[in-house]
């Protein structure tokens, strides 16, 4: 038990300390090649089923537990924005130039029955995802990313928890 504690203040210390302009040299959870991982209240999350890809003027990024999308993260981010630069992550609604849309949800079969957002106007400069490559002739995307929700919208029989704190986030995904 007591090493369990220490490993998990390791982590989090380890996180905290991260400089999100470069990127981590070691994952903080155990990946392929081809992953998305990141942790959920300072326990790893391993995404089963990953994806990006582009409707209209958007990219959007999805990983989540299962094909059913019984639950994951979503970000969407303008197609004509930098992607040199970070993108702070708020609500889905409104974006500006530097924004990434976040949201967190819960599905029973094809219905939502819960979410976490950040509430446009609410994000901080330690809720961003940075994409550090994106190549469109091989269709790779990989980028870091963190955020605190703010707001839990939750049917009573979800099991969601209290709180929800996203870091050390990793992915690398191919279209």
């Amino acid at each position: 038990m007591r090493q369990l504690l220490y490993l998990s203040l390791i982590i989090i210390i380890g996180c905290e300390k991260i400089d999100h302009t470069k990127p981590l040299e070691k994952p903080i959870c155990e990946h392929q090649e081809f992953h998305g991982t990141f942790l959920q209240n300072n326990i790893c999350f391993k995404a089963n089923s990953f994806q990006y890809f582009k409707d209209g003027n958007f990219y959007f990024i999805s990983l989540k537990k299962s094909d059913l999308f019984i639950e994951g993260i979503r970000f969407n981010f303008n197609s004509k924005q930098n992607l040199k630069d970070t993108l702070f992550l708020e609500s889905s609604f409104n974006l500006k130039s530097n924004q990434c849309g976040v949201f967190y949800s819960y599905f029973e079969g094809a219905s939502i029955v819960g979410s976490w957002d950040i509430p446009q106007n609410k994000g901080t400069k330690n809720d961003y995802l940075i994409i550090d490559e994106f190549n469109s002739d091989t269709t790779i995307i990989k980028g870091r990313f963190q955020c605190k929700f703010q707001t839990k919208t939750v049917n009573p029989f979800v099991n969601a928890p209290d709180t929800l704190n996203i870091s050390c986030g990793s992915f690398k995904l191919k279209r």
